[in-house]
């Protein structure tokens, strides 16, 4: 009879001392979980805390976030063409009345140029540098001044010395190297002017239109000397002001389109790698408990 009380009463031991050490792992783990569950919370109180005031952290590849900008220039001031400058290429078409090519009949044998000094040959046309003094060496007229003029003024001013020669003769006066730099989206594009006028929206849709981040409502133009550029801000979210996408884009102008920054998104990414870290040593420290039960 004793000997049977005695071993309930170590089997009653046993269990207690199971139990015991199966409340302790049940406090331990409890503890574990309270500690990732802080974890968790400083790491989304980090995230509040980059998306409100260190948003700048993740968008560090935005460009001209500040500047004192000017008000959309006037149509007068828009509509005027690029003045010729030193270093500019012009191409010159002059005909007669029928139509007849004049420079084509002054090219040598084969095409040649006669007298071709500070001439480029585009294609088969032929162009003409302006040097740094604003002088041209033109074919008929010899060495023209023409820094300063707009491209019109200098059809009207070849086509008056030209009627000394010829009946009613017409000239044609194309400015090339004329280029504008667009940045958005990450990327870069150094866009020509090929035509003139060439609006805003023009500039765009050569450049492949915007895209799905970028922001109709916050385009920049910066023109003019980058010590002291004025600075435009367009917006072409609303069609109320479709008419500042008639904006006439200048030789040298810098548009830069801003995109959404996707605060989210990076603030996501960032964190993801912590995250997983923390579940894969939780998940790590649950297993060893359980075995140890």
């Amino acid at each position: 009879m004793f000997a049977i009380r005695l071993q309930r009463s170590i089997v009653i031991n046993n269990y207690a001392l199971r139990c015991q050490k199966s409340m302790k792992n049940y406090l331990l783990l409890n503890q574990y979980v309270a500690l990732y569950s802080l974890l968790v919370r400083i790491l989304q109180i980090i995230a509040v805390f980059l998306l409100l005031s260190s948003c700048k952290l993740l968008v560090s590849d935005r460009m001209f976030r500040k500047g004192d900008f000017q008000q959309f220039v006037s149509e007068k001031d828009e509509l005027e063409d690029y003045s010729i400058q030193p270093g500019d290429v012009i191409r010159l078409q002059l005909y007669t009345q029928d139509g007849f090519p004049i420079l084509d009949a002054l090219r040598g044998p084969g095409g040649n140029e006669v007298n071709g000094a500070n001439r480029v040959q585009v294609g088969q046309l032929v162009s003409f540098l302006v040097t740094q003094d604003g002088y041209v060496d033109l074919p008929i007229f010899g060495e023209t001044y023409v820094q300063g003029m707009k491209d019109q003024e200098l059809e009207q001013f070849l086509e008056q010395r030209a009627e000394e020669l010829f009946v009613n003769p017409f000239a044609i006066v194309s400015v090339l190297g004329r280029r504008c730099l667009v940045f958005k989206g990450g990327s870069a594009a150094v866009v020509p002017l090929e035509t003139r006028p060439t609006t805003l929206l023009e500039i765009i849709a050569r450049n492949g239109g915007l895209q799905q981040f970028d922001r109709a409502d916050k385009i920049y133009i910066i023109r003019g000397d980058l010590m002291d550029p004025l600075l435009y801000e367009v917006d072409l979210s609303q069609m109320s002001n479709i008419a500042d996408g008639g904006m006439i884009v200048q030789s040298n102008d810098i548009i830069y389109i801003h995109r959404r920054p996707g605060v989210l998104r990076r603030a996501s990414a960032e964190l993801s790698s912590i995250t997983t870290l923390l579940l894969s040593s939780s998940s790590l420290i649950t297993t060893v408990l359980l075995l140890r039960r």
